[in-house]
């Protein structure tokens, strides 16, 4: 069988989050969530190019009112569908999600709780809890909780399916500040490729504001879009270990792969 383009491709189904992370900047963009239609519209563009889909780029997926709908069409489009959440909304979606055979990986995002009280954390986590064994009773889709660590990635299982995943915080590239380096390379375009709640398609899950505008969804054929000079161009130089794009420059992200 022919291997597709990408590893997976992200789609930003909202950027509306119901936390303000210390980590996670706020968005510039106007407030969105994408409609059924327009995410029928991205599957039916995207499948010849992978399998997996990630429901998010900012924003918490599980806010968008028709999250059940969208896990649907993952899977009448034949798509495995990976969610990362902070969690909160885990316990009320429990039903959508455990009763969906799209729904491939849950990624619950526990450093969204590191300036919460001892006692709201334990309601968060109690909810965490009833949901996971909620979708486990009746899926086989993996959860995996991610935490910061101050040293390098490491991955503990512990049951059946069920990790906890360790990384080192980064910062999310930023435009507005100096260049860190000119060299390097990326999953982006190669394994992973973008789409906002607009429709722009952008080479990675970090440019979360758009700098990197390769095309927009609703207006174009992906496939043409994948297939430009400047993607093109983008690809090459992370395969000669240069970085073409301004924002490129200024992902600290990048240089875990120098």
């Amino acid at each position: 069988m022919k291997t597709k383009r990408f590893k997976r491709i992200y789609i930003e189904i909202t950027n509306v989050c119901n936390m303000r992370c210390s980590f996670c900047p706020v968005t510039k963009r106007e407030a969105n969530f994408m409609s059924v239609a327009d995410f029928e519209h991205i599957l039916s563009e995207v499948k010849p190019f992978s399998d997996y889909v990630c429901l998010h780029i900012k924003g918490e997926p599980l806010l968008h009112p028709h999250i059940g709908e969208i896990l649907d069409l993952c899977d009448k489009y034949d798509l495995k569908a990976n969610l990362t959440t902070n969690g909160v909304l885990l316990k009320e979606k429990s039903d959508i999600l455990a009763n969906n055979k799209a729904l491939r990986q849950i990624n619950i995002s526990l450093h969204s709780f590191e300036n919460d009280s001892e006692s709201d954390f334990i309601d968060y986590w109690n909810n965490i809890v009833y949901a996971i064994k909620k979708v486990r009773s009746n899926s086989d889709a993996i959860i995996s909780f991610r935490m910061w660590n101050q040293g390098s990635h490491s991955q503990h299982k512990v049951m059946d399916k069920v990790y906890f995943n360790f990384d080192e915080k980064f910062d999310w590239p930023d435009i507005t500040i100096a260049p860190l380096s000119d060299t390097g390379t990326c999953h982006g375009l190669r394994a992973q490729i973008g789409i906002l709640v607009d429709g722009t398609v952008v080479p990675c899950c970090l440019d979360h504001e758009g700098n990197v505008n390769l095309g927009n969804i609703f207006k174009q054929k992906f496939s043409e879009i994948v297939a430009s000079d400047r993607v093109t161009s983008i690809k090459k130089g992370f395969c000669d270990n240069k970085l073409t794009e301004d924002l490129c420059k200024r992902c600290g992200y990048a240089s875990r792969f120098r």
